[in-house]
């Protein structure tokens, strides 16, 4: 069982997070397209400045960093509502056992709630068992995720930004 607790997105959390991302990628975009990771660190910070992101670590007995979720919380664009995001939520394969992705969506869920959210919104892999997970805490389908690389964008298929150095 992780021990979860939020934490503040600093260089030493980064560098934790760095060490995880290409099991993340190749598990949940490895196989969809050529991009490598590159997270826009700075941009994850100001958000986090302005009060809008919050940062859940689930650590092992040892504090070695084992789960992880971004939520957003913004008001929604077209509703007249504030919405929170998931734009990152990551349990390493070691940790999914039991109850752990219960507890961490419902801890995700209590925090959004905590931070003035009245509806999460998420999107997941139906390649891999996050969409079940949601399936089965009762989220509805509301549409699918469509992905396609543009080849003739400004750069081909490499890779143009770079933010996450």
């Amino acid at each position: 069982m992780l021990n979860y607790k939020l934490e503040t997105l600093d260089d030493n959390l980064k560098t934790e997070m760095v060490e995880r991302q290409n099991e993340y990628w190749d598990e949940v975009a490895g196989g969809f397209h050529k991009f490598p990771p590159d997270v826009d660190w700075e941009s994850y910070k100001l958000v986090q400045k302005n009060g809008r992101l919050v940062v859940i670590c689930g650590r092992d007995k040892s504090n070695n960093l084992k789960a992880v979720a971004f939520i957003m919380i913004t008001p929604h664009p077209h509703y007249a509502c504030i919405a929170a995001s998931l734009p990152l939520l990551y349990i390493a394969k070691e940790s999914r056992k039991g109850r752990e992705g219960i507890r961490l969506i419902k801890l995700i869920e209590k925090t959004a709630e905590s931070c003035g959210a009245q509806l999460f919104m998420t999107h997941g892999g139906t390649h891999n068992k996050v969409a079940k997970l949601f399936e089965f805490l009762k989220y509805d389908d509301f549409g699918r995720y469509f992905v396609k690389v543009l080849p003739n964008g400004i750069n081909g298929l490499n890779p143009v930004f770079k933010g996450g150095k």
